[in-house]
């Protein structure tokens, strides 16, 4: 039950931030929040257990994943940060049930958010993801929605593939990609409601 706010941290030899158990201590309910994090040599925010909050963010120039949330970290609130030039992807998300919203994402040299196989019901709502590099959105596992926002000057914009079933996308809208507004690969099934640009 940490606030960890209004932070300047620059140029951290591995992550920025990072939470993660030690012993029989389990670090949820903590909140990173309003902290501006610049040129770490990992990731910004790396979070390796769950029930926590990273919101109100400015993550840049991270060498590997603006925000990385690990396997064992289900049930993160990840909101309103800016996340720019990260290396690889903005969000990278391989845990269940996270809440991913009003983020802005922007120049990710891989995609702007990621979710990876075995990571499900994960709601991404509201996000601006621009100039990424690879896809706006990648979902690599089943049951995973997608839901407003606006992705725009990706090669592809939603990247739905490796027989990810169930993937709904609702009210997005996407501009200026490369090759594909959506690309649905390997029997991965998509309902898509109202998504602009296809």
């Amino acid at each position: 039950n940490n606030i960890f706010n209004l932070n300047n941290i620059t140029k951290s030899g591995r992550d920025g931030v990072k939470i993660v158990p030690s012993g029989a201590n389990q670090p949820t309910s903590n909140i990173i929040q309003g902290n501006i994090i610049s040129n770490s040599t990992a990731s910004g925010i790396n979070v390796t257990q769950g029930n926590n909050t990273i919101a109100d963010n400015i993550i840049k120039n991270s060498g590997v994943y603006g925000i990385f949330i690990n396997s064992t970290s289900d049930s993160i609130n990840i909101s309103n940060n800016f996340v720019n030039n990260s290396m690889s992807d903005g969000i990278y998300i391989s845990s269940d049930n996270n809440q991913i919203y009003l983020n802005n994402i922007t120049f990710s040299r891989g995609s702007g958010i990621e979710i990876i196989s075995g990571a499900t019901n994960n709601n991404i709502t509201d996000n601006r993801i621009i100039n990424s590099t690879k896809s706006g959105i990648v979902v690599l596992e089943d049951s995973n929605y997608i839901t407003a926002g606006f992705i725009a000057n990706a090669s592809v914009g939603i990247n739905a593939s490796n027989y990810a079933l169930d993937v709904n996308l609702t009210n997005i809208s996407i501009e200026t990609t490369v090759s594909w507004d959506l690309y649905i690969v390997e029997n991965s099934s998509v309902i898509a409601l109202n998504v602009s640009g296809l």
